[in-house]
């Protein structure tokens, strides 16, 4: 029979209140603890310090205490319930009382006992071959199968880092976290609604990401669904004027000098007209190969896998112009992979305020902006950009820039009447 640890000085060996009496049991990792019968059920109580024993032992004992008054009273079928009620129980090794909250626990969740069985059945079936796992373990699945998919760094670094915060926030089982909670961390960010709402379409990604992979039950609404998605009031996508690109277009075909820092960005210039006078995305021009410029067909063929869909983009007039020097190249036609900072640079050295998120893809916005004021052809305009039709009444319809818009497609790298820019040296890439 193995020997009983000795109790710790000061400690009682039994802790008595009335007739009840609990001898008191020394652990090896330092705790005490208590054994009594409920039934025929053994349960042990463990404390750290004698007083959290004792409270616990006095809670108990009065329990005993009232039972016992109680089964005084007791019927014959009062008897028979609660033995019955105690061996169904003895499997689990659950008390009668814990049972009984479990139970009000539970019904309180599903909105009456009479519901208990069918959410548990509902759960396991939905759910039955959900995998644990914190929400960190989550987020990082979730962005290297973003990275594996080949989005661009562009999307995938901002989603990233604010993934990542999101999961020092609620470092828990990912199953756990609760809309109210995302709701009362987003709220309480120091950032404006657009901001919010983008953070909360990231929160809704992954949680539809988790769901389809095994880390939600199939077929329910996520959590982060249910969060409200601020009403953010529409603006006028920030452009560029004609004036304006004409600097950034000077500036990028400036040679190197290393004397002042200045690095060579005349392979940037496809980069910028293709924007401005194609109207891509950013994400779009960085998957873009030479090999996608249809020089005969005089389009540009931008892939299915891009947010807009497949389509084919017409080459104006005045972007083969920009383009031809390049006619001869092969691979990527922007070899930057921030082409954001190449775009800081260049604004900088013009003077322009292009950097941050206001200017996200302005040189796109720029490219509808200026085609509906000039074409008044929406439909024509949505082919060529993938916007629908209502998108560019709401957003692109501004008919008083149709002068500037005639300035801006009339911009030709060889015509004279709007840049003065050196002939380039182009090699082959």
């Amino acid at each position: 029979m193995k020997e009983r640890l000795p109790l710790p000085k000061g400690v009682p060996r039994t802790l008595r209140f009335e007739s009840v009496c609990f001898d008191v049991i020394p652990l090896g990792d330092g705790r005490l603890a208590f054994a009594y019968y409920q039934g025929k059920l053994r349960v042990v109580v463990k404390r750290r310090t004698i007083d959290e024993l004792r409270e616990e032992a006095e809670r108990i004992a009065t329990a005993i205490l009232n039972a016992d008054t109680a089964a005084k009273s007791m019927t014959a079928d009062d008897s028979r319930i609660f033995v019955s009620a105690t061996e169904t129980l003895a499997p689990f090794k659950v008390p009668l009382d814990a049972a009984a909250r479990i139970l009000r626990d539970a019904a309180q969740l599903v909105g009456g006992v009479e519901r208990v069985v069918e959410a548990c059945r509902f759960f396991n079936s939905a759910g039955a071959d959900t995998r644990a796992a914190t929400t960190a373990v989550v987020v990082a699945a979730f962005i290297r199968d973003l990275s594996a998919s080949g989005v661009t760094q562009l999307y995938l670094k901002p989603m990233e880092a604010d993934l990542k915060k999101f999961a020092e926030k609620f470092p828990s089982m990912f199953a756990a976290v609760r809309a109210t909670e995302m709701s009362d961390w987003l709220r309480d960010m120091p950032v404006g609604l657009r901001r919010r709402r983008n953070l909360r379409d990231k929160l809704v990604a992954l949680f539809n990401w988790a769901r389809d992979n095994g880390y939600l039950p199939d077929g329910l609404r996520t959590e982060a669904e249910k969060i409200k998605r601020p009403n953010v009031k529409r603006k006028a996508p920030a452009i560029y004027t004609p004036e304006e690109l004409d600097l950034l277009l000077v500036q990028a075909a400036q040679p190197a000098d290393p004397k002042i820092g200045r690095a060579d960005y005349t392979d940037f210039i496809p980069f910028i007209t293709i924007g401005a006078f194609a109207g891509l995305r950013v994400s779009e021009i960085q998957a873009l190969e030479w090999k996608h410029v249809h020089w005969k067909d005089g389009v540009i063929e931008v892939g299915e896998e891009h947010k807009t869909g497949y389509r084919l983009v017409p080459i104006q007039p005045n972007l083969m112009s920009w383009l031809a020097p390049y006619r001869e190249h092969m691979g990527k036609v922007c070899k930057q992979v921030r082409p954001d900072h190449v775009m800081r640079r260049l604004g900088d050295r013009a003077g322009l305020p292009v950097g941050g998120r206001r200017y996200n893809n302005a040189l796109r916005h720029s490219f509808v902006t200026y085609r509906v004021a000039v074409t008044k052809n929406m439909p024509l305009v949505s082919g060529e950009s993938g916007h629908s039709v209502a998108e560019l009444r709401k957003s692109y319809n501004r008919a008083s820039l149709e002068s500037a818009g005639t300035k801006w497609f009339s911009m030709s790298r060889d015509a004279g009447n709007v840049l003065q820019m050196p002939l380039l040296s182009m090699k082959r890439g």
